[in-house]
């Protein structure tokens, strides 16, 4: 008992010390107010008065009383007279006098200085500590005090029951009497405390009474301890008191706890409590009490917490949910009562969270499965509290209630969605699923109907997105109950509450509700469809699809009509696309061969609004990738149907989708110009093309392939709807892949499906004919001013030969007579292209295709008819190619393709000829062939050579060097060993010559590369001394001719380079400065040769440099002497630095190859003349030197 007794008086002074503080703080909030308003009176002056009458004459001896207000006044301040204006002088030599300045107005007087702070009012520790602190103790100490004697009174056998239940009585009946006296009444705050300490000492009298003593039962005792709290209330009314009005609440409400005896008696308790929240209600709105408000909804809920943990069962839910509604009610009631006056913020939030209790009371219901089942008096009373959180947040606020009401329908429904559904509940939760929907769509209806003055504006409105989120449980219900499999009841609700949706995104504009509502009616159907799709369900699911879309495309398109478009933009283009997701389930491995029909029809249903909403601007993207997944779900149900036993349908149904494709694109295109579509042509046409690609595996399987005229309609067919839709839409590319697709169907129908079919044979004129169509088209479309077209064609007239050159290696029986005419039609078409599309990259292109076509007719060749056949088919692209060039204008000719074409197609044919020519047994006249290509390129040397500008000399560069490269190539393929090198030799002087007469340098690039492998096989290639055996003639041998030969050719070549520009890169020597060197060390080498040969016996040559004999060793340092003084003329004459000092070097080897190596092997005579000899040399040199460079040097100087 003391510890209850202390815990009221810790609450008491908690709560009356927050009250006192709040107090203080809004009076000094008052008094900073007033004095603000203060210091603006000062700072307004009155208007002046009137000038009053004149006063009679006062005695100026009586004393002058100043009020109290004017002392605190500042003085006024002093107002400066205006300055004279000042008299100028004028000048003399001025007509007029100038005008006086204008008088400067008067400073505005200064603002009065605001009068001091006041000091702020000090703590009044006397009035708050030493009057009513001290009081409530003094109260709480005497009711301890009480407790504490009847306690020890009892403990040692004092007072009897019956003597303490009259003490008790006595005491708090004279405590409450005495405060009431007038005397008690002066001291208010004491008195308040007293008349607490009585109320107390009351109930806890009868208490005991009944609960320790048995004095009383207890039925009296609960009417007693009800009396003193009806008494606590209407004293603390009397005396203001809330401190005396909260012991009364503490007191009846610890009543039926305190005296309860175990039983249930729901009825009893729950009335007694309602009561009590009505008294104390009233109470707290009379009196402004909010506190009492917070503490009568916490202990009761208490007391509903007890009863459901303790009596709650399935019997007495019925119970249940009348006490939980029946207290909100009470709550709300008494905020609806305040409406007229300001309420404050503790009354408000009490009264509302007084919506929790039932709240949670569902959410236990939820999760409990034996509760769960009774889900119609379960959502029956969730219904109840929504409607009227929804009510209360409209009429009176505040309007998060509504959107508390709508979290928590949420998540009640989960809750019992995962917790308590059982079938029993099927399909009455439909209804109530669209019933809560409908509730929370209609709220704004009923705003906008009744002109409710409190609309919602903020936490409100997201209240109605608890409709759409509601058909979460539809989703659910497919995975919960099996009955879902018949889908009419399922889908009707969800049809209701998306037309809702609509209807009310169309009314208020709300675009996101709709968008949220269709998203989840989509999860619902694609639920469906994994859970209970299969093929005796596919008239439903074809209705459903398709009922749904029609309303996702359809609702959008309303709300536009009307003026009020939704959010999201292209919200209809999203739903569609994503609807085409559901399209895979028609194409599973069980409901595949059953579906194809409807699979097309929502094909097309899909794919129209996607086509439509692109047209109108509405995220065209999305339509391309419609289009794309909608291919996609054609390939799956392809890989999973029986293909073979539908094949004219699902032809048929490609063929249809791929015609809507492009048909649509076209009609949007030639509707409006101002759409994506009409402006840019949209991608989506391009998407028409895969049609084509389904024709590919048709093509390489050989069950689907024969007969091939099936697949072959269907190409022919969308051949020509892509070449109307290219024209009408003005895009090539269309057109290109068309080109590239139809051959490569081709192409794997003669590697594949047509392999050992009859029809193999029309094979290349199908080639031919689809090259055909796509040229027809170039030349339909000439003018419309798009390049494609004739990329279009181009493409393919080269994918043709492809085709050509496949079916000759794959078709049994390949004809001459059919690869002939084909490839040279094929060729001629590519040619007249490049001419009409002003685009000879397609000759090249045809001697690229040429160059496969030889390739592949040339490996292998082994037999005279596959040289013949070769040939025959080579022979009239290369002559096409030799000719075009020639039978151009001028403007043609000027280009460099046609001309870079004809020598590609030279090399090409070269390439196929040669090993064809040795199979018919020419092996051994080879040569003639590039000598007679080089011939045949002379007319366009000619040609060429008639014309001027930087491009004609490139044209004769080329010409003329491919030319001569066919004479370089017919050299080593003729001739052998040396006399590879000589025709090399002699063709790079000739390439000098001609880089004299054609300035290009690509031709000195030839020539430096021949110079260049001359001299590495004679320099560098051991093998040229085993190319003949040892003769028995000194000098005059083939050493002698094969390399003076070249050393001539480059000697010759420099000097005919020497005034030409023979630089290839800025900084770098020319030519004609390099090859002199070469030349030298070709004479050098042949110098060496020849000793060595002389000196050789056997068919080896042997140089013997350090092991010969003193001949040869001599012969070796004499020679070497002679060619350095030699080469040193040579560069004196010449005026060649380099020349003197490579002459000056070799010397320089000789003299010590002499001293040291020569002169070791002589003795007497023999060595003094050696030595006089190449004293002799060295001065020789030393003259030379002397007189030819360095006198020339210093005159120069």
């Amino acid at each position: 008992m003391e510890g209850f007794f202390i815990f009221v008086a810790f609450v008491w002074l908690l709560l009356e010390t927050v009250q006192r503080r709040a107090r203080v703080s809004q009076l000094e909030s008052d008094l900073d107010l007033l004095k603000g308003e203060l210091l603006r009176l000062r700072g307004t002056r009155p208007p002046a008065a009137p000038e009053a009458p004149p006063a009679p004459r006062l005695d100026d001896t009586a004393p002058v009383v100043i009020p109290p207000w004017i002392r605190e006044l500042p003085p006024p301040p002093r107002v400066e007279p205006p300055p004279l204006p000042a008299v100028p002088r004028p000048p003399a030599a001025a007509p007029l006098p100038a005008p006086p300045p204008l008088p400067a107005p008067p400073p505005p007087p200064p603002l009065p200085p605001p009068p001091p702070a006041e000091p702020r009012a000090p703590f009044d520790w006397e009035s708050l500590v030493g009057v009513k602190l001290f009081s409530y103790i003094a109260g709480i100490a005497l009711l301890v005090a009480a407790v504490a004697f009847l306690k020890y009174g009892v403990e040692h056998g004092w007072l009897g029951a019956p003597v303490r239940m009259s003490i008790g009585l006595l005491v708090g009946l004279g405590l409450l009497a005495g405060c009431e006296t007038r005397r008690a009444r002066a001291y208010a705050v004491t008195a308040q405390a007293l008349t607490a300490a009585g109320i107390a000492t009351l109930f806890s009298t009868f208490y005991a009474a009944s609960a320790l003593w048995h004095l009383l039962p207890a039925p009296a005792s609960f009417a007693l301890m009800a009396l003193v709290t009806a008494i606590a209330v209407g004293l603390s009314i009397r005396r203001d008191s809330v401190f005396i009005a909260l012991l009364g609440l503490l007191g009846g409400f610890a009543t039926p706890l305190l005296l309860s005896t175990g039983e249930d008696h729901p009825i009893g308790l729950f009335g007694y409590l309602a009561l009590l929240n009505i008294g104390l209600g009233w109470v707290a709105y009379r009196k402004r009490w909010p506190l009492l408000t917070a503490l009568t909804l916490a202990f009761t809920a208490l007391y509903q917490l007890g009863w459901v943990a303790n009596f709650l069962d399935e019997s007495k839910l019925g119970i249940g949910l009348g006490i939980f509604l029946l207290f909100p009610v009470l709550g709300l009631g008494a905020l609806f009562l305040s409406r007229d006056r300001e309420a404050p913020a503790l009354f408000r939030h009490s009264a509302t969270l007084s919506a929790l209790p039932p709240v949670l009371f569902a959410v236990h219901m939820a999760m409990n499965p034996v509760y769960g089942r009774h889900f119609g008096l379960m959502f029956g009373f969730l219904f109840l509290v929504a409607a009227g959180l929804a009510a209360v947040a409209l009429l009176r606020g505040p309007e998060w209630l509504h959107a508390l009401g709508a979290g928590c329908v949420l998540v009640i429904f989960a809750t019992w969605l995962g917790f308590s559904y059982t079938s029993e509940a099927w399909p009455g939760i439909l209804g109530f699923t669209a019933l809560f929907a409908a509730l929370y769509l209609g709220i704004p209806w009923i705003q906008a109907r009744l002109k409710v003055k409190r609309p919602f504006l903020g936490a409100g409105q997201l209240a109605v997105s608890a409709a759409p989120v509601l058909m979460g449980a539809f989703t659910a219900l497919v995975f919960l109950e099996p009955a879902t499999a018949s889908p009419l009841a399922l889908f009707g609700a969800v049809l209701l509450v998306l037309v809702l949706a609509g209807a009310f995104a169309i009314r208020f504009g709300e675009g996101t509700v709709w968008f949220l509502a269709a998203l989840f009616a989509l999860a619902a159907e694609t639920a469906w469809s994994m859970r209970h799709l299969d093929p005796t369900r596919l008239l439903p699911a074809l209705l459903i699809y398709g009922g749904f879309s029609l309303v996702f495309l359809g609702v959008p398109l309303l709300a536009a009509r009307r003026g009020r478009p939704l959010e999201p933009e292209g919200s209809g283009a999203i739903l569609a696309f994503l609807s085409v997701g559901l399209l895979f389930f028609l194409a599973g491995p069980g409901v595949a061969p059953h579906s194809l029909g409807v699979l097309a029809a929502l094909l097309g249903l899909l794919n129209l609004g996607l086509l439509f909403e692109a047209g109108q601007g509405r995220r065209p993207w999305l339509c391309v990738l419609g289009l794309a997944f909608s291919f996609l779900a054609l390939v799956a149900w392809w890989a999973c149907a029986p293909v073979r036993e539908q094949l004219l349908p699902a032809l048929a149904v490609v063929l249809a989708f791929s015609l809507l494709v492009v048909g649509g694109t076209v009609f949007l295109r030639e509707r409006g110009e101002a759409s994506p579509l009409g402006a840019k042509g949209s991608p989506e046409t391009l998407m028409g093309l895969t049609g084509l690609l389904f024709l590919l595996p048709v093509a390489g399987d050989p069950r689907l392939a024969q007969p091939p005229w099936p697949f072959l309609a269907v190409m022919a067919v969308l051949g020509l709807a892509m070449g109307v839709a290219a024209l009408r839409l003005r895009r090539g590319a269309l057109l290109a892949g068309c080109a590239v697709i139809t051959q490569l169907v081709l192409a794997v129908w003669i590697l594949g499906g047509g392999r050992t079919g009859p029809a193999m044979v029309l094979a290349p004129w199908a080639a031919l004919a689809f090259a055909a169509l796509g040229y027809l088209w170039f030349e339909l479309s000439r003018g419309r001013g798009d390049a494609l077209f004739a990329l279009a064609a181009g493409l393919g007239l080269v994918s043709a030969q492809v085709v050509l050159v496949l079916h000759h290696g794959n078709a049994p029986h390949p004809s001459l007579a059919t690869q002939v005419p084909v490839h040279a039609a094929l060729g001629l078409g590519l040619l007249v292209l490049a001419r009409r599309a002003g685009a000879q990259a397609w000759a090249v292109a045809l001697a690229g295709s040429t160059g496969l076509v030889v390739l592949a007719l040339a490996d292998p060749m082994r037999t005279p008819a596959q040289a013949v056949d070769l040939l025959a088919v080579a022979a009239p692209l290369y002559a096409m190619q030799l000719l075009n060039p020639l039978l151009l204008d001028d403007a043609g000719a000027e280009s460099r393709l046609p001309w870079i074409a004809a020598v590609l197609t030279s090399a090409v044919f070269f390439l196929g000829a040669r090993p064809a020519l040795g199979a018919l047994g020419y092996a051994g006249a080879i040569g003639a062939l590039p000598v007679a290509q080089a011939l045949l390129l002379v007319p366009h040397v000619v040609r060429m050579r008639r014309r001027e500008g930087p491009l004609a000399l490139a044209n004769l560069a080329l010409v003329a060097g491919a030319a001569l490269a066919f004479i370089t190539v017919a050299i080593p393929l003729q001739l052998d060993n040396e006399w590879i090198t000589l025709g090399w030799a002699l063709l790079a002087a000739a390439l000098a010559w001609l880089y004299t007469r054609v300035p290009h340098k690509g031709l000195l690039l030839w020539c430096a590369g021949l110079f260049a492998a001359v001299f590495v096989r004679l320099v560098f290639n051991e093998a040229v001394f085993a190319y003949h055996p040892r003769g028995g003639l000194v000098i005059l041998n083939w050493y002698l001719y094969a390399y003076l030969v070249p050393a001539v050719c480059f000697f010759a070549a420099a000097r005919l380079l020497k005034d030409s520009d023979d630089r290839f890169l800025a900084g770098l020597p020319g030519l004609s400065r390099i090859l002199p060197g070469g030349g030298a060390v070709l004479l050098f080498l042949l110098l060496n040769i020849e000793i060595a040969d002389a000196f050789s016996t056997g068919p080896v040559l042997t140089f013997n440099l350090a092991h010969g004999s003193l001949a040869q060793d001599l012969s070796y340092t004499i020679g070497w002497a002679v060619f350095a003084i030699l080469m040193l003329v040579a560069g004196v004459t010449s005026r060649s630095r380099l020349a003197r000092v490579a002459a000056i070097l070799l010397l320089t080897v000789t003299v010590l190859k002499a001293f040291l190596h020569d002169l070791s092997s002589l003795s007497g005579l023999y060595r003094v003349a050696s030595f006089v000899g190449l004293a002799m040399c060295l001065a020789g040199v030393a003259v030379i030197l002397q007189k030819f460079v360095l006198r020339r040097t210093e005159a120069s100087e």
